[in-house]
């Protein structure tokens, strides 16, 4: 930084900052700038610069007095000049006749939309385990279990149950009413499956336990839980069908929790 009683020049970043002093006559800065600048010759040659004017306004005739000072004399390159916001605002309040205020524009605040009621549709739970005998789930979205479901465990979600195992325990799947809901397991063999408000009871005798060959899905069909294998020719024949009846059910849901 290099000052003088009235000319004060700072470095800020690529350009240099020249601020007067707006206590004393403009005659005191222009003598106070030209002495300045004569005792360093050169020096401001092709640097860019801006003249920090404070709380003054200068006339046209003021400001081409520096212009020439600077750019014609010293060859330096004024990229503006600044003055001070409340300097600004009163000159332009008198001369438009109206009050102005000098600054970045006030934003106008954004309408809030209406806050919706996330879908516990879109949630599902992940159980890394088997269930035992006794073991109860309940969740409002859709259930994933890494593991086998034992007789006496239930399983009941809002949405879908998917088990990477045998269903042998109670499964209950679309909890919440809501059409369309499934319960997929790499075997079958529960105690009862219930999908939205139908009920299926499984067989009296359990099947003997042995390799799956694929997987199985139940879903409801004309009123009735049917259970297929996943991937089946029976599968894909009801399987549109399925989906839009899902579709339509779940975009129902979607609208009651708006």
């Amino acid at each position: 930084m290099v000052s003088t009683a009235v000319v004060r020049v700072v470095g800020r970043g690529g350009y240099l900052d020249f601020t007067l002093d707006d206590a004393v006559s403009f005659y005191e800065v222009e003598q106070s700038l030209r002495e300045y600048l004569d005792r360093v010759p050169g020096r401001f040659a092709g640097i860019s610069i801006t003249v920090n004017l404070g709380r003054r306004l200068l006339d046209s005739h003021a400001v081409g007095v520096l212009r020439n000072l600077l750019e014609i004399e010293h060859e330096a390159k004024i990229e503006g000049f600044w003055a001070g916001a409340a300097v600004l605002e009163s000159a332009f309040t008198e001369q438009l006749g109206v009050p102005v205020t000098v600054g970045p524009r006030p934003r106008q605040p954004r309408p809030q939309e209406p806050q919706r009621r996330s879908d516990p549709l879109d949630e599902t739970l992940l159980i890394r385990t088997t269930c035992r005998t006794g073991t109860s789930l309940r969740h409002e979205g859709n259930i994933v279990i890494l593991g086998n479901v034992n007789p006496g465990a239930e399983v009941i979600a809002g949405g879908d149950i998917v088990v990477f195992g045998v269903m042998r325990g109670v499964a209950h799947a679309g909890a919440n009413n809501t059409p369309g809901s499934v319960i997929i397991a790499q075997a079958l063999r529960p105690t009862q499956l219930r999908i939205a408000e139908h009920i299926g009871i499984g067989p009296a005798e359990q099947p003997r336990a042995g390799p799956a060959t694929r997987p199985e899905v139940a879903f409801v069909s004309e009123g009735t839980i049917v259970v297929v294998p996943y991937l089946s020719n029976a599968w894909r024949a009801l399987e549109e069908k399925w989906r839009k009846v899902r579709a339509n059910g779940r975009k129902n849901h979607r609208r009651h929790l708006r």
